[in-house]
């Protein structure tokens, strides 16, 4: 694919050509933070973000979705879909990772979900490299930089940006708004960006790396460590909600004061909440919470790694910053390693 040059100016143009087909969602301010939202002009997207409080997956997988709508008396139910096209703008590469194990997860062994590639087939997603911040640790997991993932991305190159395309689709916009193709002098100011951004990430894990942690994790499934978290931890779930590779949820159904419409809607669920493993009859499987963080970093770094061929944790620190107690992966994987 072919590499473009863009100024401010071109990715104004990009954004409101976007704008013409696409939902645009980006990165705003919130106070003293960032969230992804919809915007209504250019001005609002602040590609200067360090993260967000909750990740981009919120708007292919929404922490409340209606799968399906249902009247009693006709013994009737109808599916619903939400087919908005939808950009997803100025997305990290932590970001794009975790939307690809998503599209794993929801598409594997034909079990598919319908809502969430639904949405996917129509969302657009244009990545931004970032520069590190001080909870990140993309670089441990293996995902500091997006090679497959997006439709663009975007590099800082001087005061331009180098856009590569990841798409024909990408390509076609990129080529639409009259973007001037890149020199080489601009692919090398965009790689040294790159190898600079790898220099300044300092939060790592210490003694294994993503193709090794699987292992550690096998070897110190009744390391003591795990008893000492549990009395630090509050089982909040705050770190379940800011995940972005979180996929977990719960079903239930809605029924109207009438008692005869309702809807089924699926909820964000965590496996750190109480009741997360609890099934009938009461048996609880992860009853006490050193259970419940052991199985959490567990599912991240070693239960899917056979699935994703990866850690499904991408590093970007979301749960660290939520977390009321500062429990942190980068600790818990340096101390086992001890």
């Amino acid at each position: 694919m072919q590499g473009f040059l863009l100024t401010k100016e071109n990715i104004k143009g990009l954004v409101s050509e976007l704008m013409k087909s696409y939902r645009v969602v980006a990165p705003v301010k919130k106070e003293t933070r960032f969230d992804f939202c919809e915007i209504e002009k250019f001005e609002d997207i602040r590609m200067d973000y360090d993260t967000t409080i909750l990740p981009p997956k919120k708007h292919l997988s929404p922490p409340v979705e209606t799968l399906l709508k249902f009247k009693r008396s006709e013994n009737k139910a109808e599916p619903v879909f939400d087919n908005t096209p939808v950009a997803l703008f100025g997305l990290h590469p932590c970001d794009i990772k975790a939307i690809r194990h998503l599209d794993q997860a929801f598409s594997e062994n034909n079990n598919y979900d319908r809502h969430y590639l639904a949405k996917r087939e129509k969302s657009l997603i244009i990545g931004l490299e970032c520069q590190p911040y001080d909870y990140c640790f993309c670089s441990s997991v293996g995902s500091t930089f997006a090679k497959d993932g997006f439709d663009i991305m975007l590099t800082p190159a001087g005061d331009s940006y180098f856009a590569e395309a990841g798409s024909k689709k990408g390509e076609e916009i990129l080529k639409s708004i009259q973007a001037k193709p890149a020199q080489e002098s601009d692919a090398k100011k965009a790689e040294q960006f790159r190898a600079e951004k790898e220099k300044k990430i300092v939060r790592k894990f210490n003694k294994v790396n993503a193709s090794t942690v699987k292992e550690l994790m096998e070897k110190t499934w009744d390391h003591k460590h795990w008893k000492e978290l549990e009395e630090r931890c509050l089982a909040c779930g705050s770190c379940n909600l800011v995940c972005p590779t979180c996929f977990c949820f719960d079903v239930q159904d809605d029924v109207s004061l009438n008692l005869n419409d309702g809807e089924r809607k699926r909820l964000w669920d965590g496996c750190m909440l109480v009741d997360f493993a609890k099934v009938a009859g009461g048996e609880n499987f992860r009853e006490h919470r050193s259970q419940r963080i052991r199985h959490r970093i567990n599912r991240k770094m070693n239960y899917l790694y056979d699935r994703f061929n990866s850690p499904t944790c991408v590093g970007c620190g979301r749960c660290v910053r939520a977390c009321t107690v500062k429990i942190d992966p980068v600790e818990i994987v340096n101390e086992l390693s001890k």
